[in-house]
């Protein structure tokens, strides 16, 4: 079996939500990511209201 790595150059992005981005990527699509499940640690308490 063959695995592909890929990876995605990001060439903007606009801010749509408290943790939401809409990434314009180099290949021409975009794409909204919602960054909620990724923030981990210390640093992101406040943003995420644990604090």
């Amino acid at each position: 079996m063959t695995t592909f790595t890929m990876f995605f150059h990001i060439h903007s992005f606009r801010v749509c939500g408290d943790y939401s981005l809409e990434c314009d990527f180099t290949t021409g699509k975009t794409s909204r990511v919602d960054l909620r499940n990724e923030l981990h640690g210390e640093i992101f308490e406040l943003l995420l209201g644990k604090k």
